[in-house]
């Protein structure tokens, strides 16, 4: 398996393997950390990079707004507002992968 912020050209062609990329990583994190809340809540014995993602999440959860339109149905306002809290989230994990990347002089 490979794992990457983009899909490479030549990976795909040159090698079969499966290649995921962090929004697809970051997507199904967050979907889980929201649907299971009250269980991901307890989490000590998690690693530090488990402990930032929780940070991030609840970060994406807590701060992010989405004001409802007047004749908006409250299905799609709540739609909404869950997919700029995981867009909050894709953007904070890239940020971290980005500037762990460059502490570690990776490309």
């Amino acid at each position: 398996m490979c794992v990457g912020i983009n899909r490479g050209k030549l990976i795909p062609k040159r090698y079969k393997i499966p290649i995921l990329n962090f929004h697809t990583i970051s997507d199904f994190i967050f979907e889980r950390f929201y649907k299971y809340q009250e269980q991901k809540s307890q989490h000590d014995q998690w690693d530090n990079a488990g402990q930032r993602l929780w940070e991030l999440f609840e970060l994406s959860v807590n701060n992010t707004s989405y004001k409802q339109e007047p004749n908006q149905a409250h299905e799609v306002y709540l739609q909404e507002l869950h997919k700029k809290k995981k867009d909050y989230f894709k953007r904070a994990i890239s940020k971290d992968i980005k500037q762990y990347s460059k502490n570690r002089n990776l490309k």
